[in-house]
């Protein structure tokens, strides 16, 4: 007796008896022999045909994870849990139910099947396909909870200065001026950057930029980078307090200033007497008042004398404690006066007359004035 193959399949000596078949054709072949040694043979075929399933029998449930290349599989083998056929060995096949990686393992059987960064923290259907050697076929299904296990990392960036108070960017996009920060993870497409940018500069454009940069996934903040940007005036405004002529100052103070043919304090406004003139640029705010204290005067031909002390103060800069940096210079203003007093009273002459007989004296009161803007001696 041999197999459709060729292959013996067994042997009976002697008329009649039984023996097992397998699923497949084999054929029968009688010899009869006679005691002088003469034999004639006839054959015939059996086709011994399975028409029962296998049974397949599948893990309910099964997990994975990703790996660090953003990719995994899974094998037949991995989540057959006993699958078998009473007649037959049986093979196994799988492919998933739905494949949003597009590798087109939704669409045939295939000893393994695979996930990529799109299936991370679901859980997926993949179908077990058994098939035994008469061809017949049963279906399982399985619950595949594909795991991320690799926390997602960004390297944080070093704070950086600018000197330039002009500086302008996007706070929207801050990676475009102050540097990108990358996510290092197996998939980092799945996570998210979320940036907060705190502006801390002045009316001056001078101070701090605090940009906050988190990196999140499924919800969770696994890691926050801080980079302060400081932004400086490369060009501050500077006077030197020590010496106010000195050359390199950004003011001029105004000159001592002497008022002639006046005894008025009146009148001596600042863009008479002088005012300071300071150079400032984009970067700077500055501003200016003065005080007058007047002192009244009776020598030396001067009426008054007025310090008017100036005051700047630079809203840009600030001390160690964080008072504004100001500076204060004093202008001497003297008021002269070189006018000769006029007398307003009468030239006209007076006679007085005594009626006296004896001709004595007699007595006769004068009066003048005269006005000045100097006050009376």
């Amino acid at each position: 007796m041999h197999t459709s193959n060729g292959d013996p399949s067994g042997y009976i000596n002697g008329n009649g008896g039984s023996i097992t078949l397998e699923s497949g054709i084999h054929t029968i072949t009688y010899s009869a022999l006679d005691e002088c040694g003469n034999q004639r043979d006839m054959s015939y075929r059996i086709t011994v045909q399975d028409d029962t399933d296998p049974v397949a029998i599948c893990d309910q449930f099964a997990t994975i994870s990703i790996k660090t290349n953003g990719y995994t599989e899974i094998t037949a083998q991995a989540i057959d849990d006993g699958s078998f056929d009473e007649c037959s060995a049986v093979t196994l096949k799988v492919r998933r139910m739905e494949d949003p990686c597009s590798f087109g393992h939704d669409t045939a059987w295939y000893d393994k099947v695979g996930f990529c960064c799109l299936d991370a923290n679901t859980t997926r259907m993949v179908q077990l396909l058994v098939t035994d050697a008469g061809g017949n076929t049963n279906i399982c299904m399985v619950s595949v909870n594909v795991q991320e296990k690799v926390d997602p990392r960004i390297t944080c960036l070093p704070d950086i200065t600018i000197n330039d108070c002009l500086y302008t960017f996007d706070p929207q996009n801050p990676a475009a001026y102050f540097g990108e920060i990358v996510i290092d993870d197996n998939c980092p497409a799945n996570n998210q950057l979320r940036e907060v940018v705190t502006d801390n500069r002045n009316q001056c454009g001078i101070g701090t930029v605090v940009r906050t940069t988190s990196v999140i996934g499924g919800g969770i903040t696994y890691q926050t980078c801080v980079q302060t940007i400081t932004f400086r005036n490369n060009d501050p405004f500077y006077i030197n307090d020590a010496n106010h002529t000195d050359p390199t100052d950004d003011i001029v103070w105004p000159a001592d200033y002497t008022a002639l043919g006046q005894c008025s304090v009146l009148g001596l406004d600042p863009a008479i007497t002088g005012e300071p003139v300071f150079t400032e640029d984009a970067c700077d705010l500055v501003g200016m008042r003065y005080e007058d204290a007047v002192y009244p005067f009776t020598t030396n031909g001067a009426c008054y004398k007025i310090i008017r002390t100036w005051t700047v103060i630079d809203w840009c800069q600030t001390d160690k404690d964080g008072n504004h940096l100001t500076w204060s210079h004093d202008q001497e203003i003297k008021v002269m006066d070189n006018v000769i007093p006029t007398i307003t009273s009468s030239t006209t002459p007076k006679l007085e007359l005594t009626y006296d007989g004896e001709c004595q004296d007699g007595q006769i009161v004068l009066t003048a004035s005269a006005t000045d803007c100097t006050p009376a001696q």
